[in-house]
């Protein structure tokens, strides 16, 4: 405790400074301000950190290359002149030398090895301090984590000021070299003193650091047993916390069934009871009386009533709006017409509401004059309908003033085309749940009045009756042939909708002179003719089959209960029987489907889940509202048979703790999340070491890191883009629709997508984002949110069930200017909100960007589980791809979807061909597996030319490279690989990503497969410049192949080849793509071919 907080204490401290440093290095790009919609200024505000970064590298090599001729007791005057021109190439801002990106890949532990062997191997030959940025998703953020916290690992003096940072991108003052200590019990392992823009040499030894990942390789769990703190804390939070939701969960259907059972018990009366049911003779359960025909005449009726309604709102008379209704806009946004027909159904809603208030009061109040006593029937029917009317009252009322007034609403919600089609069926639903309502509970009263034979049955059909009334109503009015007159004179300015404006056209376009204002225009247009209208009267069509589909269902619920109360006061045997003869037969056939068809209750999922996916998401959601019917019908069957409490008290003690719970209660802390968070930042973020008395130390802690504190000004570790995915199943636009998610970045300077915009770091909820926060956010594999893998039923299992690795975190549209609540701590919304309503949104995958808060989850979930959506965004030049998502067939699955994206989006094509990494054969049924050919696959970029809104090119067309590297064992790997490989064919190089449990051996041979495929790849490279030798260009090959072999042999670069041919890196480039696609062994064999 004392050394947490004394951690805390610390990093309040480095807060401070870190914040003064920020300001007075101007390094947040505040002075662009706080929200931005436009991704131009976020990779502006990169490009400047990228250029501080390059200058620190040219520094930093400079400095170890004078370090290391001073170790060597080498007398040097400096760098060489082909030294000083790499050193000035690596220093060359963005705008003159394109970005150069590395992007590490999900998969948990298994990425997190292998990349970080590829790392140490980009390290080893001299290439990370090249690289710009940095993309991680999921897995790879724990290597990405790591390295960036320790490359920003810095010493200050006593006043505070920066003297050196500890580490570097240069190989022997990297914290992943194998050869250097890098921690030992005092600190960080160095000898000696500073040197220029480095800090001390590394002591020789074994790495801490790797030693202290390693031996975390069971990092979810590091401690196995099941009395150890590690399984304890993994037991509390995985089989305790779904009781969170599992209580929200049933206090929403316990206040639903009590609600319901109350309503129906006060509809049906003494229906519901035993001694009622005697009193009352023979019940009708068929509703064929008056009261049924007259709730199906005013269904139609209203139907019709909405009709005519809807089209005068989408008419235009211009004449009579102009003169009427001087056109004063209070949004610019808001359009004309737009505006106008929300100001007539603003109007027509709230007269609609008005009457319908005034006749449920008149009512209410001349029937609580003719009540009997407390305790009757009559006196329990009109109590128990009395609440809802005064819900209806307040809704309706809070309906007209926010959604038909606030435009800011409309505008923030809903896409402009659908402002006014949403409006109109939020009405519409209002004034038919009321209007429905209204007349089922006088119809109720007249029933008691008339003092019939008693209440019967049939009343609970009553809403479903309505219900098709107004839907057949529907039907008949779409069949009308509605005709409107579209007038004007001449000189009146016209204020015609888009569609009259068509067959205006049409009949000026006789007269190409003609101008609108200078006729009459004078014809009829049939109603029907206009889209819109078609469309929002389809969609009411819709909207009350639903609701006939609901009433129903309802309806149905309170049938059994009835039945058996029947059985009971009658002393009938015709339901026993009938359930025992059902009972028998459902038996009889699932035994005979048993037999024929091999069918049991084991393998029923198992072909469900086999079904295509399109009827397998439907059949699952189908199960899941068959489940909560079932409990909605066993938590009645209890109320029927308690008389402990009136069904409505139960329901509003369960709203009543709902309500506490969900105000109360921050749903985000309740997930598995933390948890998840706090491991990853255990082993990515903090580095323990053991004394020579054999105690454990603490070398290093950054757990508390904030997201806009890593990297620091003078710092030379790439540009770090954390990718999570913001997930949007339900949002309006059309553009993620089957995607159902965006990328969603997490950065130094920005945070934000294209969808919600992109807000300050240092700003965004505080910034108090956590580094480790935001690696756990883009590696949230198992939450509602699934990206374009979310369906209903995955959606509510894993709500219900509280597997929710993801959070709910501020929407960066609250930072809008335009906003109310942007200048009042936007972040303060997360303690404010009412937790149930987002729930409620992810059991129904419905999660959308609409809410104050924003739903995020593992990047995977984007269809982008590399991490190289950014960086084409980015226009890098090179891009480095390390892909160990599972896929180990070698098929690149998770590559050629984020390849598809970008070309639908960007407009980039990218050229690759992954044979050579598949293996040779890969069957599991067979237990058999061969080798790949290579580590690598090289692919052409084309950029294509970007222009800006007056048609003037911005950027020209580039072309760029893409080096994917996947693990794949080939037959050069070292013994070692193969001999683990021998033995564990289907688990290595892919194993399953739910194998999180790595052991040393695994761990270990990940890792180095990892770092041996840089290695492999630059010796595939110096196999084709010795055959090239034998060629004609001998004497040019062969200077390339003594670059290489220098390069492999002593890991040095010979800078006096690389200043005599510029084009090097381009034409290696071109070798590697030329061996990847195998485009000189084609030419070879058509060549041998035709001779």
């Amino acid at each position: 405790m004392v050394k947490l907080l004394e951690n805390l204490f610390r990093s309040f401290l480095k807060m401070d400074k870190q914040t003064k440093s920020l300001q007075d290095d101007s390094e947040s790009g505040n002075a662009e301000g706080v929200y931005t919609k436009h991704l131009g200024t976020v990779i502006q505000a990169e490009k400047t950190k990228i250029a501080e970064r390059r200058v620190k590298a040219a520094r930093e090599f400079e400095a170890t290359v004078t370090a290391k001729d001073a170790s060597e007791d080498k007398s040097s005057e400096g760098l060489t002149e082909s030294q000083k021109k790499y050193k000035e190439l690596l220093a060359l801002p963005p705008e003159t030398r394109p970005s150069v990106g590395l992007a590490f890949s999900g998969g948990g532990i298994r990425s997190a090895t292998f990349n970080l062997g590829l790392v140490q191997g980009l390290a080893k030959y001299g290439f990370l301090p090249w690289f710009d940025y940095l993309t991680s998703v999921s897995g790879g953020g724990l290597t990405a984590a790591c390295m960036t916290t320790l490359l920003s690992s810095d010493k200050k003096d006593d006043s505070g000021k920066r003297k050196y940072y500890h580490f570097n991108t240069q190989w022997d003052y990297f914290p992943f070299n194998p050869e250097v200590k890098v921690f030992d019990s005092e600190g960080v392992a160095h000898v000696g003193e500073p040197t220029g823009e480095i800090g001390p040499r590394l002591k020789k030894g074994t790495n801490a650091q790797l030693a202290y990942l390693r031996d975390r390789g069971n990092w979810i769990i590091p401690r196995m047993g099941w009395a150890t703190r590690d399984m304890l804390r993994g037991i509390g939070t995985l089989l305790v916390r779904p009781s969170y939701t599992v209580f929200i969960f049933f206090l929403v259907l316990l206040a639903f069934s009590a609600f319901h059972y109350g309503l129906t018990t006060a509809l049906t009366s003494r229906i519901m009871s035993t001694t009622g049911l005697n009193s009352l003779g023979k019940a009708v359960l068929i509703p064929t009386s008056t009261y049924s025909w007259t709730t199906f005449a005013v269904g139609f009726a209203f139907s019709f009533l909405i009709g005519s309604i809807l089209r005068l709102f989408y008419r235009n008379d211009p004449t009579r709006k102009d003169k009427l209704r001087p056109w004063k806009s209070p949004r610019e946004d808001i359009n004309k017409e737009t505006y106008l027909a929300i100001d007539g159904l603003r109007i027509f809603a709230g007269v609609s509401f008005l009457v319908l208030f005034l006749l449920t009061l008149w009512l209410w109040v001349r029937q609580y004059r003719m009540l009997p006593q407390p305790g009757t029937a009559l006196s329990h029917f009109y109590w128990a309908w009395s609440p809802l009317f005064v819900l209806f009252a307040l809704a309706a009322g809070w309906f007209v003033l926010k959604y038909t007034k606030d435009y800011s609403w409309v505008k923030r919600r809903v896409p402009e085309q659908l402002r006014f089609d949403t409006l109109v069926m939020y009405t519409v639903l209002g004034l038919f749940t009321w209007v429905m309502t209204l007349l089922i509970f006088w119809l109720r009263l007249q029933g008691f009045h008339e003092d019939q034979a008693g209440p019967q049955i049939f009343w609970i059909w009553l809403p479903a009756v309505f219900g098709l009334g107004s839907l057949m109503g529907l039907v008949l009015f779409r069949n009308l042939p509605l005709r409107q007159h579209v007038y004007a004179k001449a000189g009146i300015p016209y204020s015609l909708g888009w569609f009259e404006r068509i067959w205006v056209d049409r009949i000026l376009q006789k007269d190409a002179e003609a101008q609108i204002a200078d006729r009459d225009i004078n014809f009829k247009l049939s109603v029907w003719s206009s889209p819109e209208f078609r469309s929002i009267f389809a969609t009411l069509q819709g909207l009350v089959l639903y609701g006939l589909i609901a009433f129903l269902v309802l309806a149905f619920l309170a049938l059994p209960h009835y039945f058996s109360v029947k059985a009971e006061a009658e002393g009938s045997t015709v339901v026993p029987l009938a359930t025992a003869i059902i009972s028998a037969g459902w038996a009889a056939l699932l035994s005979y489907v048993n037999r024929t068809a091999g069918f049991t209750p084991q393998n029923l999922m198992a072909k469900i889940i086999t079904l295509p996916e399109g009827l397998r998401n439907y059949v699952l959601g189908l199960l899941v509202i068959v489940f909560n019917l079932s409990i909605i019908f066993v938590i009645e069957s209890q109320i029927h048979r308690s008389a402990a409490l009136h069904p409505y008290y139960i329901g509003l003690i369960a709203l009543g703790l709902l309500w506490i719970s969900g105000r109360f209660a921050d749903f985000n802390y309740l997930s598995p999340h933390y948890l998840f968070s706090d491991r990853i930042a255990e082993v990515s973020m903090k580095t323990e070491v053991e004394t020579e008395a054999g105690q454990v130390k603490v070398a290093r802690d950054n757990r508390l890191e904030r997201l806009w504190w890593i990297t620091p000004k003078g710092c030379s570790a790439p540009y770090h883009i954390v990718l999570t995915a913001l997930n949007l199943p339900g949002t309006w636009h059309l553009k993620p629709k089957d995607r159902k998610s965006e990328p969603f970045i997490f950065s130094k300077y920005y945070c934000g997508s294209d969808i919600t915009g992109y807000v300050v770091t240092d700003r965004y909820r505080g910034g108090a984002t956590l580094y480790p926060r935001a690696i756990a956010l883009s590696g949230a594999a198992i939450s509602p949110g699934w990206g374009f893998r979310t369906f209903f039923a995955q959606a509510f299992m894993t709500t219900l069930l509280n597997v929710r690795l993801g959070l709910w975190l501020t929407n960066p549209e609250l930072y809008k200017p335009d906003v109310p609540r942007a200048g009042a701590r936007p972040h303060d919304i997360e303690r404010r909100v009412f937790w149930p309503t987002y729930l409620w949104d992810e059991a129904r995958a419905q999660i959308s960007e609409r809410r104050p808060l924003i739903n995020l989850t593992d990047g995977e979930h984007t269809g982008d589980g590399i991490g190289l959506y950014p960086l084409f965004q980015r226009r890098c030049k090179v891009i480095i791809a390390g892909d160990a998502s599972g896929d180990p067939a070698g098929h690149a699955r998770g590559l050629f979807c984020v390849l598809r994206q970008v070309k639908v989006d960007l407009g980039i094509e990218v050229d690759i061909h992954v044979d050579g990494i598949k293996p040779a054969e890969y069957d599991r049924e067979k237990n058999a597996a061969k080798p790949s050919e290579r580590h690598f696959a090289v692919g052409k970029i084309t950029y294509p030319a970007t222009f800006d809104a007056e048609g003037n090119k911005v950027l020209p067309k580039q072309e760029g490279w893409l080096i994917y590297f996947a693990p794949a064992v080939t037959k050069q790997d070292p013994g070692a690989i193969l001999g683990y490989w021998e033995t564990h064919k289907m688990e290595f190089p892919i194993p399953a990503t739910a194998d999180q449990f790595f052991d040393e051996e695994q761990w270990e041979v990940q890792r180095w497969l990892g770092e041996i495929t840089v290695e492999h790849t630059l010796q595939d490279l110096k196999s084709y410049y010795e055959e090239k030798v034998k060629g004609e260009d001998a004497p040019v090959a062969s200077e390339k192949l003594g670059f290489l072999k220098e390069l492999l042999d002593n890991r040095r670069i010979d800078f006096d080849v690389l200043a005599k041919h510029p084009q090097l890196i381009e034409e290696f480039m071109n070798a590697l793509y030329t061996i990847s696609t195998g485009t000189g062994a084609k030419a070879e064999e058509e060549e041998g071919q035709s001779e």
